[in-house]
């Protein structure tokens, strides 16, 4: 904002303690000033943390557990205005690393991410996966939702309420069949679910969200 230039600085680490298991780390800090009228400073961080195993045999399974922190609040937010605080962190480039739960979509911002799975082979050319994502807000008093600038938006988009103050935002449950054609050609279908939890379960102006949300999606991906 207002010709503001923050900065990122962050490390990852990968290891490889035996064939089957892979383990990884990343954390990032967030400074320089947020081009508000205050010109505050921004002082936030990320950490991702996670592992994989897989399982020798028939469909070769692997599974695999994530855990993504992105700090938020902090000195200057306004909920009303929706101004982030001096600990809210601030993504530079969406989604590059994958989508955290197609239908949520959660912005990196403000976010606790807990996510485990399992994926498997029938075939040489087919894959079949099922991830559990659950969303929990880092600070109850700021905002953690859907990033706006993902395909339709994720649940904010279609949501007209405002969140309550709980932390807990929900769950989501994806089912994702692929199919790889060639090296380069390769259908995806994805069925995902998302529960909503405390934060979306309350009496408001949009009213009072009960219902699981769902989507089906088919993609295409060509590599040339």
């Amino acid at each position: 904002l207002n010709g503001a230039s923050p900065w990122v600085i962050g490390v990852r680490g990968d290891l490889t303690p035996a064939d089957s298991f892979k383990a990884w780390f990343e954390g990032t800090y967030e400074g320089g000033a947020d081009g508000t009228v205050n010109s505050d400073t921004i002082s936030a961080f990320l950490v991702n943390a996670g592992g994989s195993f897989a399982i020798k045999g028939g469909w070769s399974p692997v599974i695999h557990a994530n855990y993504t922190y992105a700090s938020g609040g902090g000195k200057g937010q306004s909920v009303s205005a929706g101004t982030p605080g001096q600990s809210t962190f601030r993504p530079w480039f969406d989604y590059v690393e994958g989508y955290n739960g197609y239908l949520f979509a959660p912005q990196l911002s403000n976010i606790h991410i807990f996510n485990a799975g399992v994926t498997s082979k029938p075939y040489e050319n087919m894959s079949l996966s099922c991830n559990v994502y659950y969303y929990l807000k880092a600070d109850n008093d700021s905002f953690a939702g859907s990033n706006p600038n993902i395909d339709f938006g994720g649940l904010e988009y279609t949501y007209e309420g405002t969140q309550s103050n709980s932390r807990q935002l929900g769950w989501e449950i994806d089912n994702v069949f692929g199919y790889d054609y060639s090296k380069d050609v390769r259908f995806q279908l994805v069925n995902a679910f998302f529960i909503p939890a405390g934060a979306y379960r309350h009496d408001g102006s949009g009213g009072t969200v009960n219902a699981t949300s769902h989507e089906v999606r088919a993609e295409v991906s060509v590599k040339f």
